[in-house]
């Protein structure tokens, strides 16, 4: 039998039934308020938070500046840095292509992407979407580049000849060039860039349209502008990262600029725009059956085995417990903005918080949204 190419699995899987959750009045008023004053507390220019059940988008909530300097107000149509939601969308590719049978989970990464030099030690698709493969996490030099590069292929000059830290499937570390790997994998079967293998695959049939690759050069429309905010808690944490500029000019608690950082070395990874309204209609679609065959898109929500002395995930995710409810979750924060995705198998639900400034893990935020739509489990 031929493959099924992955984009065909939108129209050929049945969409499950599932029952869409309602929001009354009271619990949008709850969800209004718990978002504002979420943003208050953490001083954010910007916020933006959408809620999805079923096959809908039930709430969505825009609040603060997008561009502070010229008091442009954030809408729902507000673009954020994705960062590594991005790689939930990356391991749907993959795993697309593993049910197309182009892709073996346990194929070595050089069958695929050949421009990646030799290792030591053997790297499998499986291990680079399980950070299990031992490839460098990112440094001070990567949070703040400034190096535009042109593909993929051009990227893995950053990396490729950098030993690897452990022998793959010995121990886990965060590495967002694992996931440029996986993108140069994506392009070697398709023989098409990443941005078009995630557009023809996910971004247009869900009509995902203000989801697309960040681009220092070009003016993106509906881009909210990104900040950061230096306290006296991070000035530490984070010391070697603040410049003598920041430590200078910028006043404590208080947003400013961010200095501008191109992602386009960790394409896979991290490099994208995207709305909270888009996420949602990821996240549902994944719900639903229409990106995967179950027995794959269950790999993205139970935890896979891992290393002695590591946390087990999920393939593109992690997974946490809110009260009595296991969620898959991706919680990404840069230099220029932070995003999180959360899927609620158990009630069908989507969450994505977007915001404009450093580092936010809206954890606390996300708690209380479930609590609200959901009382009774939490």
């Amino acid at each position: 039998m031929r493959p099924l190419r992955p984009g065909l699995f939108l129209l050929l899987v049945p969409a499950l039934s599932h029952a869409q959750i309602r929001l009354s009045d009271s619990q949008r008023r709850a969800l209004g308020a718990a978002i504002d004053q979420y943003r208050i507390e953490t001083r954010m220019p910007a916020i933006s938070v959408a809620i999805g059940s079923g096959t809908s988008i039930l709430f969505s909530h825009a609040r603060g500046l997008a561009q502070i300097e010229n008091q442009v107000p954030a809408t729902a149509a507000t673009t954020f840095r994705s960062a590594s939601t991005l790689k939930s969308m990356t391991a749907t590719l993959i795993l697309q292509q593993v049910a197309a049978g182009r892709i073996d989970l346990d194929g070595e990464i050089h069958r695929y992407c050949p421009q990646y030099p030799p290792q030591r030690f053997a790297i499998t698709i499986r291990h680079l979407l399980l950070h299990q493969g031992g490839v460098r996490a990112s440094d001070g030099p990567d949070v703040l580049n400034r190096d535009f590069y042109p593909s993929v292929t051009a990227s893995l000059a950053r990396f490729a000849r950098d030993s690897l830290r452990f022998e793959p499937g010995t121990g886990m570390l965060y590495s967002n060039y694992g996931y440029v790997l996986l993108a140069c994998a994506l392009e070697g079967v398709t023989g098409k860039p990443y941005d078009r293998v995630l557009r023809d695959a996910i971004l247009d049939p869900l009509g995902m349209t203000s989801t697309r690759a960040v681009n220092l050069y070009r003016a993106q429309p509906n881009l909210a502008s990104s900040y950061l905010i230096r306290t006296a808690d991070n000035t530490r944490s984070l010391e070697g990262l603040w410049t003598a500029a920041h430590l200078a000019a910028s006043p404590l608690d208080t947003a400013f600029p961010a200095d501008p950082v191109d992602p386009s070395f960790e394409i896979g990874a991290g490099s994208y725009l995207s709305t909270p309204s888009d996420m949602v209609r990821f996240v549902l679609a994944l719900d639903a059956g229409k990106l995967l065959p179950d027995s794959l898109r269950r790999l993205e929500l139970v935890a896979q085995p891992a290393p002695a002395g590591t946390t087990p995930r999920p393939i593109g995710w992690t997974t946490t417990t809110y009260g009595d409810v296991q969620v898959s979750q991706v919680f990404g924060s840069d230099w220029d903005g932070s995003f999180a995705t959360v899927w609620d198998p158990a009630d069908h639900l989507a969450i994505a918080v977007a915001s404009n400034i450093n580092w936010d893990q809206p954890v606390a935020l996300v708690a209380k949204i479930l609590s609200i739509l959901r009382p009774g489990r939490r």
